[in-house]
């Protein structure tokens, strides 16, 4: 008696079934190379042989993984150095095995960094979202998703302030590093490092950098510590919230405010995008303070540099090019921006409403590295020897 006909389909089509588990580990590896990092993170989730299999062989998998959505690769690798002159990541301190990017060694194969490299990835995906919210937040009708090369300007000026917290601003201290980690103390006679750090990217870069840091920059001051002025100034009730009123939401007058500010601002953007993200969680100044001094437990040490350094390099920039070309040489409307007036529609990080000003962008983008500590600073942005003590407890 011949086998019914259904029985053979069923027997072909169990036949022809794979599950991914059953494919040659190289296949696995091509398979998953292919996903993002979060469709990466299920599958861990759901199969404990495919987990170890990541675990195992992660740098391969994630490079074209990080090549593709998180460029520039390069950049997104340094956020792990340990010092800003080494050229390898710091991947090195967690890995047994090579894996090259353009020609250099880039990282080592070990499941140690994996977690700290998916945490990198997730966070970079939650500031997309949360910039664009910040960017047109006073101009709701012009609000947008970013292109996806606005969206590189973003990524890039996350990993360089990521760096420069890392380097300036951590509680960490790495041997052969004292000079650079909460290092406050300055030497009037030798060039600032952190100026040097700054030089080391082109004009346009520090245009699109400096917008993202005074965009976030002031969402941490509207959002995270209002000033009393502000407090009362965004009264529902019209400004008739009293000055006692207003200091129990309020971080201090604007003077004291610009200090807390600056001190807070010292986080790394994980720490400031979980605040901004999470602030109904924090219902009282001192629940915000303690996760502050928990997250970095030296920030009250000096207050942040990383604006001070932006705008001394672009002051140099802009005294250089007028030496270079004489007083007709910066281009109205492009050579860096002012910080009033944030967040604006157009420029930095978002597309300039016109395409002159937009070409501008390739025409700063060679001059990286230039820059010198002895042009003569005005008196407003004179470095101070010592960089003042930081602050996060208002006066009143």
């Amino acid at each position: 008696m011949s086998v019914p006909v259904i029985e053979d389909r069923q027997m072909a089509y169990s036949a022809r079934t794979c599950t991914l588990e059953a494919l040659p580990v190289e296949t696995i590896n091509e398979i998953l190379s292919n996903v993002d990092d979060d469709s990466l993170i299920q599958v861990m989730r759901v199969s404990k042989y495919l987990r170890k299999i990541v675990q195992t062989n992660w740098a391969d998998i994630l490079r074209p993984t990080i090549e593709r959505d998180f460029s520039p690769a390069e950049a997104f690798f340094r956020v792990f150095d340990v010092c800003s002159s080494n050229l390898v990541s710091a991947f090195d301190l967690f890995h047994d095995g090579d894996v090259r990017f353009g020609g250099q060694l880039m990282c080592r194969r070990s499941s140690g960094g994996l977690t700290r490299v998916l945490r990198l990835c997730r966070t970079i995906k939650q500031w997309e979202v949360e910039f664009q919210r910040l960017r047109f937040v006073y101009h709701p009708q012009h609000s947008r998703t970013l292109r996806p090369h606005e969206r590189q300007r973003l990524r890039q000026g996350l990993y360089t302030w990521w760096r420069f917290s890392r380097y300036f601003h951590s509680s960490y201290h790495f041997e052969g590093t004292e000079d650079l980690h909460r290092f406050w103390l300055r030497r009037p006679e030798s060039p600032d490092v952190r100026c040097n750090f700054v030089r080391k990217f082109s004009t346009t870069q520090l245009h699109e950098l400096f917008d993202m840091w005074q965009t976030i920059r002031a969402a941490v001051s509207m959002e995270i510590c209002p000033s009393i002025v502000h407090v009362r100034e965004q009264s529902v009730s019209g400004n008739t919230l009293s000055r006692a009123e207003a200091a129990r939401i309020g971080w201090g007058d604007p003077i004291e405010n610009d200090h807390i500010l600056a001190t807070i601002m010292k986080l790394c953007p994980e720490d400031i995008l979980h605040l901004l993200v999470h602030r109904h969680r924090y219902a009282t100044k001192t629940s915000v303070i303690q996760f502050v001094r928990l997250r970095n437990p030296f920030i009250e040490d000096s207050i942040e540099m990383f604006t001070q350094a932006i705008e001394v390099v672009l002051w140099e920039r802009e005294k250089m090019l007028v030496a270079e070309n004489g007083d007709d040489a910066l281009e109205p409307g492009m050579y860096f921006p002012s910080s009033s007036g944030f967040p604006r529609r157009y420029g930095g990080i978002i597309d300039h409403r016109k395409a002159a000003t937009e070409r501008l962008r390739a025409t700063y983008s060679h001059d990286a590295g230039k820059g010198t500590h002895h042009f003569v600073f005005p008196r407003a942005m004179y470095i101070l020897a010592t960089v003042p003590v930081g602050r996060l407890v208002p006066s009143s």
